[in-house]
């Protein structure tokens, strides 16, 4: 009973602690690189519908690479990094724990305005110096990308980045929610810190999804489709994982577990919307856990197959 009673009120300082919602960040210092005009390309189709190409990689930010790395080796590896997304070509890029520091940005900036790509980039609160940033292919676009942040408002200094896209060849805007979740760290707060983490950012899918058909979740997890928090997650805001089964390996954490955390999720409405097509990772699990990759996780690669229907003469382009 005595226990009973202990993680009772462990919950209730949690509770009260962590509570409160997605707290957005007006004025916050992200940014966007436009590097030059959108010109809208013809939307890449299938018989189901217009389809995105997605990756979605954690690049393990050289602040907290363990052991810590030379500059040369921070360097080299970063673009190595930067070859990689390059030969992917993907639609969409979302890198999390993007490192801040100014000749690191530079070389991303150098690679979007080299291959046509809008940058935006989602700094984490407390003053961490790593973010979100993603990455959007212009020639896929009918117009600027709209970018919005969020905190989860706890000492985890976590964020959501929102982008809103206007496709070629697709009437809705699309909503891409990029996020890296707190990892679940064997004590008395971390555990209860992502539970929120989830009811925050279901509460806030749900309300996007009322005015929002296409939107899809990516990011490092933190936790495959069983743990907990990504379980409350997927269940609360209805949403639907590329796989419901963890057999592969897409990361190695810091205390040598191997996980299956970094996912995408779509909300599928009952008419149109959007789902995950075919999805696989870079690397080799090998690699992974031998410690000799570009990272401690593999590079997400997935297709997005959106409802492909055009404008009608009554609704805006």
């Amino acid at each position: 009973p005595s226990v009973h009673r202990a993680c009772a009120a462990s919950n209730m300082v949690a509770d009260a602690m962590f509570a409160g919602e997605l707290k957005h960040l007006s004025g916050y210092g992200s940014a966007v690189h436009t590097h030059g005009a959108v010109a809208a390309d013809r939307p890449s189709a299938s018989r189901d519908g217009v389809l995105l190409s997605l990756l979605s990689w954690n690049l393990l930010a050289p602040p907290y690479k363990r052991p810590r790395e030379s500059e040369q080796a921070s360097r080299s590896r970063a673009l190595a990094q930067i070859a990689l997304v390059r030969e992917s070509a993907a639609d969409v890029i979302g890198l999390q724990e993007f490192w801040l520091e100014q000749e690191h940005m530079e070389a991303w900036s150098n690679f979007a305005a080299s291959e046509g790509y809008c940058m935006l980039v989602s700094p984490r609160t407390g003053g961490k110096p790593d973010g979100c940033c993603m990455l959007v292919r212009r020639r896929r676009l009918a117009g600027l990308p709209s970018m919005e942040t969020y905190s989860f408002d706890d000492w985890g200094n976590r964020i959501l980045q929102c982008v809103t896209l206007q496709l070629a060849g697709c009437s809705d805007r699309l909503m891409l929610a990029h996020t890296h979740l707190t990892f679940p760290h064997a004590n008395g707060h971390d555990p209860q810190m992502r539970r929120h983490q989830a009811r925050k950012l279901a509460t806030w899918v749900r309300e996007q999804r009322s005015s929002t058909p296409h939107l899809a979740l990516f990011g490092d997890l933190n936790g495959d489709v069983h743990d907990p928090a990504v379980s409350q997650l997927l269940q609360s805001a209805e949403l639907a994982p590329m796989s419901g089964e963890t057999d592969w390996v897409s990361h190695l954490s810091h205390l040598g577990t191997p996980m299956a955390c970094d996912l995408v999720a779509t909300a599928e409405p009952a008419a149109g919307g959007v789902r995950v097509g075919e999805w696989s990772f870079g690397g080799s699990a090998e690699e992974l856990l031998a410690g000799t990759w570009l990272s401690d996780h593999r590079p997400l690669y997935a297709s997005l197959v959106l409802d492909s229907r055009q404008p009608s003469d009554s609704e805006p382009a």
